[in-house]
């Protein structure tokens, strides 16, 4: 039947605190609304960027 919902609650403040950990990834989202959040996918390897540092966050060209 899946996971209990007493479990889930233990569970996710352990992922967000480890996630959170400081670590800027890519060098073109800096001062960006979205750093933060970009930064934790990169960490939870669901963004690669584009290379060089980059996450690719301009205007698509």
């Amino acid at each position: 039947m899946g996971s209990s919902p007493v479990a889930q609650p233990r569970l996710r403040p352990r992922a967000e605190r480890e996630l959170s950990l400081e670590s800027d990834h890519f060098t073109d989202d800096t001062g960006n609304v979205h750093e933060e959040s970009i930064n934790k996918a990169a960490r939870a390897g669901v963004v690669a960027g584009v290379g060089d540092g980059w996450v690719g966050t301009g205007p698509a060209g």
